[in-house]
């Protein structure tokens, strides 16, 4: 019988519930994991069929933030630091300026032992998130790996809502990389073909890769709580008192009025998509933050990266940034003010048609996601400096150094895109993907559909027994 281990992560304890249990269809497992959030303890508890022992996430850290570690708990933390540089794992925390570093480190030591002490009395064979976002699952994930657990992420594709599964949080897609290396497009389902042939031209009439996946309410985030919104943080709050990611209600009302009074104030910097029109220019659209994007594949500040590429690039070019759509009124006004100082910065409204944006550029740049696909499939020179899904296909200029920007931009502006090599990296993408949905449930019941739930556990089977 294998142990699975799953990071029941708020409301996506709910999927990964219903998961767990259809697994059982397939084979003899036993469960365990960790609650991320109290609330969702007693539905884990009531609905989980075959499970060792769950574990309740942040009593067990708010008990390592004063815990003095032993001395061979210093040791092994100071052995997993030394070898996996654990600072990353530190800085990927959206909420650490809520918290005093001292107390923060305090508890990455005991925690790291709690999590070794975890694997070796559960006997865990597989252990699955669904994704890795905050430093401690990050953390987690370090020492998973150095104890040789075989580890599950869904992550998505950025092509309609397929998915693929890897056993790593940087995005690297291994399967679709061998077969893009080593296979031809004969050797391809036509199926398959003919739906990459249609990606690729819905991204060229100027559409989007990827289909809504439910991960960001924008309308809510703009709206007070009903009252019914209302009486379930009441009736919850008693299942936040350790979760310090969690507002408290005058906070989130404080944080909308903020919202509404922002998204007015900023509307001053940004400039209409026509001022582009003839101009010269390097496209960098901005990242939703705090998200994986920034914290861990990628932990660059967004205006140090405008301050390196506006001054490596011609004199006669624009630097264009785009805000991104979900974060419209949630940046502070400072934020613009500092990019609007740099006179060959173009501040364009997350309104602009993006694939238009990149199709008018001379080269786009972007640390990570779909806007490097699109540029490949639009053919328009694209730098990135990875990790994301899309690198190892060898197209486009993939460099960790940006600060060899000058040398970037000489590169792009001689390469050049082969037909067949994209539509072979499309193919390849969706043949070692599988089409079902994952999102937070309570943004998108559906996720917990039967038919949709069976979908992801004979992907986990198919994966856990290649």
């Amino acid at each position: 019988m294998k142990k699975f281990g799953f990071w029941f992560d708020y409301d996506q304890t709910l999927t990964f519930t219903h998961i767990a249990n259809k697994l059982l269809e397939f084979d003899e497992f036993q469960f365990t994991g960790f609650i991320i959030n109290d609330r969702y303890y007693d539905y884990a508890e009531n609905n989980l069929k075959h499970y060792s022992k769950l574990y309740k996430f942040y009593p067990l850290l708010e008990k390592a933030f004063y815990i003095t570690p032993t001395k061979e708990e210093r040791e092994y933390f100071e052995y997993l630091d030394n070898k996996y540089f654990l600072s990353k794992c530190m800085y990927s925390d959206r909420h650490l300026n809520k918290l005093n570093y001292k107390k923060v480190l305090n508890s990455f030591i005991v925690m790291s032992n709690i999590f070794k002490k975890f694997i070796d009395e559960e006997k865990i064979d597989i252990f699955m998130f669904n994704c890795v976002a905050s430093s401690y699952s990050h953390l987690f994930y370090y020492v998973l790996q150095d104890n040789n657990v075989n580890i599950i992420i869904p992550t998505h594709t950025g092509l309609d809502n397929t998915v693929f599964l890897s056993s790593n949080p940087y995005n690297i897609f291994d399967k679709a990389i061998e077969d893009y290396k080593n296979l031809k497009l004969k050797d391809f389902n036509g199926n398959i073909i003919n739906r990459a042939n249609k990606i690729m031209q819905r991204i060229r009439k100027y559409k989007p890769a990827y289909k809504d996946i439910g991960a960001i309410n924008q309308k809510q985030k703009f709206q007070f709580p009903s009252l019914n919104r209302v009486k379930v943080y009441l009736q919850n709050r008693k299942f936040y008192k350790n979760d310090y990611t969690q507002f408290e209600i005058h906070e989130r009302v404080k944080n909308i009025l903020y919202l509404k009074y922002n998204i007015k104030y900023i509307q001053k910097y940004f400039e209409n998509c026509k001022v582009i029109k003839d101009a010269n220019y390097i496209y960098f659209p901005l990242h939703f933050e705090p998200e994986i994007a920034t914290l861990v594949l990628h932990q660059y500040n967004h205006l140090s990266i405008i301050d390196i590429i506006s001054k490596h690039m011609p004199l006669n070019w624009k630097l264009v940034v785009k805000e991104h759509p979900a974060m419209i009124g949630q940046r502070e006004a400072k934020f613009y003010e500092e990019i609007k100082k740099y006179p060959n910065v173009v501040l364009l409204h997350s309104s602009c048609n993006s694939q238009q944006i990149i199709d008018n550029a001379k080269i786009v740049f972007s640390l990570s996601g779909t806007v490097i696909f699109e540029s490949i499939v639009l053919k328009k020179p694209v730098i990135f400096t990875g990790p994301t899904r899309y690198e190892g296909f060898n197209l486009g200029i993939n460099s960790k150094n940006i600060f060899e920007f000058e040398y970037l931009i000489r590169q792009a502006l001689n390469y050049e895109y082969n037909e067949e090599s994209i539509l072979k990296m499309v193919v390849s993408i969706l043949a070692n993907s599988y089409d079902f949905i994952f999102a937070e449930p309570l943004g998108r019941m559906e996720v917990l559909e039967d038919k949709n739930i069976e979908k992801i556990a004979k992907a986990i089977i198919e994966y856990i027994n290649e």
